[in-house]
């Protein structure tokens, strides 16, 4: 390097780092109106390629300070990517996605290390055009380096758009100390977030939270793990956040059962009308639950309905959606016989639950070859035309499973759209953690796990 146009070269380099540094991917570029030196590469203090610790970074420095950086060398250092994979090394929910009204397919992702002691909490989307799409990741929240325990900052996250189209993202804060809901909200599309606690009054609450919207009124439903129940959070513009007891505990409005377990992957839907309607665990079985009052209420009295009673574990992971008619479709995972069910009832969902559970029929959709949970959790998406697309992990296949029920038929299709080469103790994770939007034809776009342990995505442009 040379001190300027008239000036010297200098015989000796300037330090960046002496930690182990990769002999490829080693860029350089030199910004002449600010008179500065960035340098990108690859560190890799890690033994293998795949260890913790190997990042990408980027090294930046004034021109006039290298030549008086001293040994420690005058470069300011910056992590770039240091995730070895997308997904976390325990089972727990990690990835929802959802359409922003502009045709933005928008996801949420949790990352955590193998070490288990870093989490972060990604916002993502594709926009762009079918046939040449554009994906952009930006960091939403994170815990670094907090412990050798999991943290789970970021966990469990489930996204909506708003009334404006900005994303909305509700997430786990799991740190032991804790333990509570937040929720992310931006303002500009998504370029930055600000954070805030919806519900911290439990020493553990928050797990499974779904976000939803309808007009200006944002939903989260959600488990409070200190006492077993489901709760339904509310904010509008004119109350900020309320907070109301559902089901599996005392409170004002709830269906009760205070020695209930209730409210394990709990999924909110808005009717046409902003009434609130939620599916859920509630101790082995599926469960619906709706209130009659309006979004700006500020006591809600839910009716709630056992369904689909096979006498088995279900309801280990549920998807649930509402069509045009507020009718509703709802799978869910029988971790007893490794089943995808699907519960359906043709009428609005408010004349359903006043029916009871004689309105529901219940039949298997698939099985899966596995009683694993979480992983295999189904999603769901019902298109305009009435046509119903699932996704989900099927074990005996080893990948991602697409199921349609066209609109009118009474028989499922399936196909299988990825799997990895196959191999004798092969064990495929393609199409784990399946996240399921609908593009603007209404054909499935899925965000899941690939077989590299990496996120993927997939779209059907025609049928």
């Amino acid at each position: 390097k040379s001190t300027g146009p008239d000036g010297a070269w200098f015989s000796t380099g300037s330090t960046i780092e002496t930690t182990t540094v990769a002999g490829e991917g080693v860029g350089a570029a030199y910004d002449v109106t600010g008179n500065s030196l960035y340098v990108s590469y690859a560190s890799l203090p890690g033994a293998a390629a795949a260890a913790v610790g190997n990042d990408i970074k980027v090294a930046s420095a004034m021109q006039e300070d290298l030549t008086d950086g001293g040994a420690a060398g005058p470069f300011v250092l910056e992590n770039v990517d240091n995730m070895n994979n997308f997904f976390p090394t325990t089972a727990i929910p990690t990835l929802a996605s959802a359409s922003s009204s502009g045709g933005l397919q928008g996801f949420a992702g949790f990352f955590q290390d193998a070490t288990a002691a870093d989490s972060r909490l990604y916002y993502g989307v594709r926009a762009g055009t079918n046939t040449n799409p554009i994906f952009s990741l930006r960091l939403v929240a994170n815990h670094i380096e907090g412990g050798a325990s999991p943290l789970f900052v970021g966990s469990y996250p489930s996204i909506a758009y708003d009334s404006s189209d900005n994303p909305v993202i509700a997430f786990y804060n799991g740190v032991a100390a804790q333990q509570n809901l937040n929720v992310a909200r931006t303002n500009n599309g998504g370029a930055s977030f600000s954070v805030s606690v919806v519900d911290d009054i439990a020493t553990n609450v928050g797990q499974y939270p779904s976000v939803a919207s309808y007009e200006d009124t944002v939903g989260i439903a959600y488990y409070d793990v200190t006492n077993t129940g489901l709760k339904f959070a509310r904010f509008t513009p004119s109350m900020g956040w309320r907070r109301f007891a559902v089901d599996g505990m005392a409170g004002t409005g709830s269906c009760g059962n205070a020695t209930n377990d209730a409210g394990a992957f709990a999924v909110l839907k808005f009717t046409s009308t902003g009434l609130p309607v939620i599916a859920y665990k509630s101790q082995t079985g599926l469960k619906i639950a709706m209130a009659s009052e309006a979004t700006t209420s500020a006591t809600y009295s839910w009716s709630c309905v056992d369904l689909d009673a096979s006498g088995n574990v279900s309801a280990t992971g549920i998807a649930f959606e509402l069509g045009t008619d507020n009718s509703p479709y709802i799978i869910h995972f029988d971790s007893t016989l490794g089943e995808q069910r699907y519960v359906r009832c043709a009428q609005s969902v408010a004349t359903c639950i006043a029916t009871g559970p004689s309105a529901f029929s219940a039949s298997v959709l698939a099985a899966v070859g596995t009683t694993t949970t979480i992983s295999t959790k189904p999603s769901l998406r019902v298109n305009s035309s009435g046509d119903v697309y699932a996704t989900f992990y099927s074990a005996s296949y080893k990948a991602l499973a697409l199921a349609r029920l066209a609109s009118g038929n009474t028989a499922w299709s399936l196909e299988y759209i990825d799997a990895a080469p196959s191999g004798t103790s092969f064990v495929s994770l393609a199409g784990q953690y399946a996240s399921l939007t609908l593009n603007s034809s209404g054909y499935p776009v899925v965000f899941y796990r690939s077989w590299q342990n990496w996120l993927k995505y997939f779209s059907r442009e025609i049928l």
